[in-house]
C-alpha cells in the first residue's frame, strides 16, 4: 500500500498534466464574421505570418485540402463551410498567402452574403464560362467572392493588392455562357506514337544479327495500325516501348519468346495508356538455337500488338469529357492559385 498524502500528490500531478495537455492541444478554429477581415487576418490566422506550424499546432487540421500547398484548418462543429489555409509552399515554415471557404451547394445568397460587408462589390466574368458564374472582388476588404447562378459557392480572403492578379484575364462585362456540347472526332481522340523503343534480351541465345532483328521489330511498328485510336506517325508525341525477350532453357529444352508492348499517350480528353503481350514456347529444342531470321518474333509481336491496339481503343472508349463542374473548378483553381501560390 501506497502512503495516502503520496497517492494524493501523484493524483494532483496527474490531474495538472491533464490539463496542462488539454491547454496544449489545438482547438478548433472559431469562425468570426466575414466582415472582420480587413487585408490581412480572420479569426487567428494572419496572412504572410501564420505558418503551415502555426495551423497545425492552433486549429489542427483535417484532410482533404484544396490543393497540395494547403490545410484544410479544423473547425468548431457547427460550422456552414469549410476553410483552408492557402500557402506559398508546403512544410513547416510555408506562410499563409489567403484563406479561402468553401461553402456546400446550394451556397449563400449572393445578395444576402454581400450586404454585412457594406462596400458594394466589382462583378468579374471569364470568356468561354459554360455556368453562370461570376467572381465579385471587394477592393477595400481584400474579399472576392465565387458564385454559380446567384449563390457563394468559395470566399477568397486575401490582401487588396493581390485582387489585380486574381481578376487578371477576366473582364467586368458580362460574358455569354457558352454551350457544352462534348462531342470529339476520332483525329482528336487518336494518340500518335514517334518513337520506339525497342529493348531486346536473350539468355543462351545466339543471334545471326541482333541489330537486324531491332530493325525488323521497329519496321513493324511502324506499319499502318488497325487500331481506330492508335498509329505511329513520326512526329507524334508518345513513344512505344517494345521489349523483346528470347530465352533457351537448356534444362527443359525449351525456347521461350516473349513480346510486351506499351503506349503512353495524351489526346484532346487527357492521358491514356494500354499494353498487350504475346509468348510462345517451343520444346524439345536439343541445343542453344541461332537466331537467322526474325520470322518467329514478328509473329509473336503481330499478336501482341493486336492486343495493345484492343487494349488501347478500350483505354479511350472509357475515357470521359469532363463535368461542368470539373471545368468550373479548374477554372476557379487556376484564378485562385495565380494570386495565391506567392506571398
Amino acid at each position: 500500500m501506497f502512503p495516502s498524502n503520496l497517492v494524493s500528490r501523484l493524483s494532483k500531478l496527474m490531474i495538472a498534466i491533464l490539463l496542462a495537455a488539454n491547454l496544449l492541444a489545438p482547438k478548433a478554429l472559431v469562425p468570426e464574421p466575414i466582415e472582420s477581415f480587413i487585408g490581412s487576418a480572420w479569426s487567428g490566422i494572419r496572412i504572410g505570418a501564420t505558418s503551415d506550424a502555426d495551423i497545425k499546432r492552433t486549429f489542427g487540421t483535417e484532410k482533404g485540402a484544396i490543393r497540395p500547398e494547403a490545410l484544410n484548418v479544423k473547425v468548431s462543429e457547427g460550422t456552414p463551410f469549410r476553410v483552408d489555409a492557402l500557402l506559398n509552399g508546403r512544410g513547416d515554415k510555408a506562410k499563409v498567402t489567403a484563406i479561402r471557404l468553401g461553402y456546400p451547394e446550394p451556397g449563400p445568397i449572393l445578395e444576402d452574403y454581400l450586404k454585412p460587408l457594406g462596400t458594394p462589390s466589382i462583378p468579374y466574368f471569364l470568356n468561354g464560362r459554360i455556368e453562370n458564374w461570376q467572381l465579385d472582388v471587394i477592393e477595400a476588404r481584400g474579399i472576392a467572392l465565387f458564385s454559380l447562378d446567384g449563390r457563394v459557392r468559395a470566399t477568397l480572403l486575401l490582401p487588396p493588392a493581390k485582387l489585380d492578379t486574381l481578376t487578371n484575364g477576366l473582364t467586368m462585362a458580362p460574358t455569354d455562357v457558352e454551350i457544352y456540347d462534348p462531342k470529339f472526332t476520332d483525329q482528336e481522340l487518336l494518340v500518335e506514337y514517334g518513337d520506339i523503343d525497342v529493348n531486346l534480351t536473350s539468355s543462351k541465345v545466339n543471334f545471326r544479327s541482333k541489330h537486324d532483328i531491332e530493325r525488323d521489330i521497329e519496321d513493324e511498328l511502324t506499319r499502318r495500325s488497325r487500331a481506330k485510336y492508335l498509329d505511329y506517325d513520326r512526329r507524334g508525341d508518345a513513344t512505344l516501348d517494345a521489349q523483346v525477350d528470347i530465352r533457351y532453357d537448356d534444362r527443359r529444352q525449351t525456347l521461350t519468346i516473349e513480346v510486351r508492348l506499351s503506349v503512353d499517350g495524351k489526346n484532346i480528353l487527357g492521358r491514356v495508356s494500354a499494353s498487350g503481350s504475346d509468348s510462345v514456347r517451343y520444346a524439345k529444342v536439343m541445343e542453344a538455337p541461332r537466331i537467322e531470321t526474325s520470322m518467329q518474333i514478328l509473329d509473336v509481336l503481330e499478336d501482341a500488338r493486336d492486343e495493345l491496339e484492343e487494349n488501347f481503343d478500350a483505354a479511350v472508349r472509357k475515357q470521359r469529357p469532363p463535368t461542368k463542374e470539373e471545368i468550373r473548378n479548374a477554372q476557379w483553381a487556376q484564378i485562385t492559385d495565380r494570386a495565391t501560390m506567392k506571398l
